[in-house]
């Protein structure tokens, strides 16, 4: 093939060859770059439902923007030959780097971070890579690691039927219908052909590590399955026995990622990331040349009790640790003060800067609706700001003290200000949440676009007098930071504006200038440092204090914790906003801690203060007792679930009389049936693990799941018995056939969306896709005919939807042409349900600026639109409303007589700290 061309891709040289293929040195001739293209065996594609899985994968893949992970560029076919296309790296695979004593402990360090860094945030995507091994670890000539090959073990797995899978040798390559992976770096759980999960790329990892320290694999045989035997039965050497100067740590940390039970290692590779990361600094200081249990004793850090508790790591809870800083020092947190004891929600606090008032918004008054009220921190009766019947939260204080600005729900929503100690509301600007004083008093700040209790707010960054003049944008959705903005915070000089920014949630920071017509330069994130110190998530600014440090909440497992870290501004040596040093942690517990405010001095110890909500969040699920047929607002809702925690993805058979639903733990999720009329619940799964969207057939006779974890769907009599396997990554269900025969559901992470699975022949085909849109919530009709769905713009900025039906023609969804709109696209659309007689689809909208539950008429032959909407449910509570329900886990079902939906709750109140100076 060398000297040939696929398609624009010329050939030039041979680069190596493997049992997944052939790898080729190529010059994209299009763009003139160096690509390297793998040519994959016609065996290994040669299946169309294997290859449709690979390419889905491999497209999956390819989304990974990671520094460690090989770049896949494209995925094509020509002339007969399938390939993928990535970007091309000079360097040595691992296999040919490693001497035969092993590597220098600090270059093994240095790479298996790298390596550690790069499969914990494939884990983080949903991604297993299955066949972990030196020969696909690339070293650059830089000195870095490309991981390669995410997605192409699930290329070979066997297939259905294949019996023999299990007794074939397995060569050092990966073999086409052999057991998944290489024999030497399995997991036991691969050897014995069980479903694998992310533990078992920890345990190639492990095999890894023990390789590149003592020059040797842990397990070896003479045959591949001598090998397997091995890895089945038998402990490796410890590393340090296998070659000297293995630390004992390291060691540790090695024995961990290779017990036989996946329960009993190391659960996750950010963790493991985090001990080598400490194991490498105290190798540079000389501090690991201590003897192991002197060193032990005079680090109480994350390592000890890591491997002291057998690897199983407390991600939350009042007892979970947290190591800051290379120190290994932790100061004594700070005392915290209740500042609020209301019984519902109360939030959203802010400091007067002197520190001595505390203005937040609670519904303490007894009504459904946030109003704000205004408090002295040393003690004394709340002082009522506002009394209007909408919500009214996020105040914030003047520099002088003498104002508060805030958002309210009243007319429509926008801005208003308010003198401190009460009297009138007045308008400042008819759209916006989020608003802040600049640090002299003289403009305002804030942000359009969502938001409320469910989360910040992401659209234009708007700046504009505080005495209400026009807004000026500084920052739009998209641009040199793409994501729109929430949170936005102003420097202490007041010439910038920090902003939190991202598609879903915010997931990065960026800064610009607070005067209109800047360009946003996007904050420099050290992830690493991050993890390393802390394993944090979800980074939300809410503060920019004197001394360039940064307030910021930010999540920890389950629960949600206050930091502060220090922020650097472009020097001669960067032109990049730098964060610096390491997390301070100030709050620690189980709860949410967040919202944070912040004051210069507390009046009598003059410590800086910081005030926060500690929320509480859960979900449950409701009933609205209705004629679907005759859609109009309802009787009052009633709650179905009373216990606390996550009640998540109600599910109700056609006649009303049989409901499905997940009750969420951290660990494990359970199906529930509920007989509506009885109230007696049937708990229908048996296996621990995480579960989404069950759904109960039309005819109430049997229930099916996505079990996320196994990555399969399971089917099971609503009478009860053994849950059965469906499929294989079928993805989350959408609906079911009335004639049981077809399945359609989600396509995993691609431009794939909907798939259609026929349960006759057990085939799985493409139902339908649109480039530029994404596309969810597929519904068939009562007769079948028809189908609906909603779809989305596929851009970073997604503030609308529109609701389609087209009719049903088989396996092979309709083309666009077909389409029916049944909304306009103006509004945010989800969840389309189908009236039991066909003529009316209902939906969770935001056309009343909140989530709701409106029904669309559509006409009984055309199902085009035929008249107007009409309201079903309000949901405009603060503590109590649809918006506050998890985006993933937010659902709604429609029988003949009731339509059950889960609904989040948030509580809370407001807490102090006082940080010394």
């Amino acid at each position: 093939m060398t000297g040939g061309s696929l398609l624009h891709y010329r050939i030039e040289s041979q680069l190596g060859q493997g049992g997944m293929g052939v790898v080729y040195r190529a010059l994209d001739t299009k763009l003139n770059r160096p690509v390297a293209i793998k040519v994959l065996p016609r065996e290994a594609v040669a299946d169309p439902a294997r290859k449709a899985r690979f390419v889905r994968e491999a497209r999956a893949a390819s989304a990974l923007n990671h520094p460690n992970i090989i770049i896949i560029h494209d995925i094509d076919a020509a002339e007969g030959v399938d390939f993928i296309v990535m970007e091309y790296v000079p360097g040595k695979s691992l296999d040919r780097v490693i001497p035969r004593r092993g590597l220098p402990l600090g270059e093994a360090l240095q790479y298996t971070i790298e390596i550690a860094d790069a499969l914990a945030a494939a884990h983080a995507a949903g991604i297993v890579h299955r066949d972990l091994k030196p020969a696909n670890i690339m070293v650059t000539d830089k000195g870095h690691v490309k991981v390669l090959d995410f997605g192409l073990a699930k290329l070979v797995e066997p297939g259905e039927g294949d019996q023999s899978a299990a007794t074939k040798t397995a060569q050092p390559q990966t073999e086409v219908g052999a057991i998944v992976g290489t024999a030497a770096y399995m997991s036991p759980e691969q050897a014995e052909g069980k479903p694998v999960d992310a533990r078992s790329d920890i345990f190639s990892f492990g095999v890894v590590l023990y390789e590149m320290v003592t020059g040797r694999r842990p397990f070896q045989g003479e045959t591949s399955m001598a090998t397997l035997t091995a890895i089945l039965h038998t402990e490796p050497p410890p590393a340090s026995e296998a070659a000297e100067g293995v630390p004992r740590e390291l060691e540790r940390v090695i024995t961990s990622c290779l017990r036989k039970d996946r329960n009993r290692r190391l659960q996750h590779m950010d963790d493991i990331k985090i001990v080598l990361e400490e194991l490498k600094a105290d190798a540079e200081s000389g501090k690991l040349a201590a003897p192991a249990g002197e060193l032990l004793r005079a680090r109480p850090r994350r390592l000890g009790w890591l491997m002291a508790a057998g690897a199983v790591l407390v991600a939350a809870g009042a007892g979970a640790v947290v190591w800051f800083g290379r120190s290994g020092e932790s100061a004594a947190p700070a005392p915290l003060i209740r500042l609020t004891s209301d019984t519902g929600l109360t939030t959203d606090p802010a400091l007067s800067p002197d520190g001595k008032l505390v203005a937040y918004a609670s519904d303490r008054a007894g009504a459904d609706n946030l109003d704000l009220w205004v408090k002295q921190v040393e003690g004394g009766d709340p002082l009522r700001l506002t009394s209007d019947s909408a919500d009214e939260y996020e105040p914030s204080f003047s520099p002088d003290g003498n104002r508060i600005v805030f958002r309210s729900e009243r007319d429509g929503g926008g801005i208003y200000t308010i003198p401190s100690l009460g009297g009138e509301p007045r308008l400042l600007a008819k759209r916006g949440r989020e608003p802040r004083f600049s640090p002299d008093g003289a403009r305002l700040s804030f942000v359009t676009g969502g938001g409320g209790l469910s989360g910040g707010a992401r659209g234009e960054l708007f700046v504009m007098s505080s005495q209400g003049d026009a807004p000026q944008l500084v920052q739009g959705p998209t641009g040199a930071v793409d994501g729109g903005a929430a949170r936005p915070v102003w420097s202490p000089d007041g010439a910038f504006i920090l902003f939190a920014t991202g598609i879903y949630r915010p997931v990065n920071w960026g800064i610009v200038s607070s005067e209109p017509g800047s360009k946003a330069s996007p904050v420099v994130l050290p992830l690493a440092e991050f993890r390393k110190n802390t394993g944090l998530a979800d980074l939300i600014p809410y503060e920019w204090t004197p001394g360039n440090r940064i307030l910021f909440s930010a999540k920890f497992g389950d629960s949600s914790h206050l930091f502060e870290i220090g922020i650097s501004p472009p020097s001669r040596t960067t032109d990049q906003w730098r964060l610096d040093g390491t997390a301070t942690r100030l709050t620690s517990g189980t709860q949410q801690d967040e919202r944070p405010s912040f004051a210069l001095g507390g009046p009598v110890t003059g410590a800086r203060r910081v005030a926060f909500a500690s929320l509480v969040r859960s979900e449950h699920i409701w009933s609205l007792d209705l004629d679907t047929n005759q859609p109009g607002m309802g009787g009052k809702a009633r709650q179905v679930t009373q216990e606390s925690g996550f009640q998540i993805f109600p599910y109700i058979s056609r006649d009303g009389t049989k409901l499905i639903f997940v009750s969420h733990a951290a660990y494990n999720d359970e199906v529930w049936l509920l007989d509506v009329e009885t109230g007696k619940r049937s708990l229908l799964s048996n296996k621990a693990s995480v579960k989404f969207k069950p759904m109960i057939h039309a005819d109430g006779s049997r229930v099916v799941w996505e079990d996320a974890t196994e990555e399969a769907s399971y089917v099971v009599p609503t009478s009860g018995g053994a849950p059965e396997k469906l499929c294989d990554e079928c993805g989350w269900p959408w609906d079911w056939s009335a004639d049981h025969t077809r399945i359609l559901h989600y396509g995993y992470r691609s431009s794939v969306v909907a798939l259609m699975t026929n349960l006759e022949t057990r085939n799985r085909s493409l139902f339908l896709e649109s480039p530029g849109k994404s596309l969810y919530g597929f519904r068939w009709s009562p007769d079948s005919r028809w189908i609906v769905f909603q779809a989305e713009e596929s851009h970073q900025y997604v503030a609308s939807s529109t609701l389609y039906v087209a009719p049903f023609t088989g396996d092979q969804g309709p083309s666009e042409t077909a389409w029916i709109p049944i909304t306009d696209g103006s509004t945010k659309e989800e969840l389309p349900r189908w009236s039991p007689d066909g003529h009316w689809i209902y939906s969770l909208s935001n056309r009343d600026g909140f989530d709701c539950i409106w029904a669309n008429p559509v006409d009984a032959q055309t199902k085009r639109p035929s008249g107007t909407a009409v309201t079903v449910f309000h949901s405009h509570g603060s503590r109590l409303s649809l918006r506050n329900a998890n985006q993933i886990s937010r659902e709604m079902s429609v029988a003949m007589n009731r339509i059950v939906f889960n609904q989040g709750e948030i509580t809370g109140n407001i807490w102090m700290t006082e940080i010394p100076r």
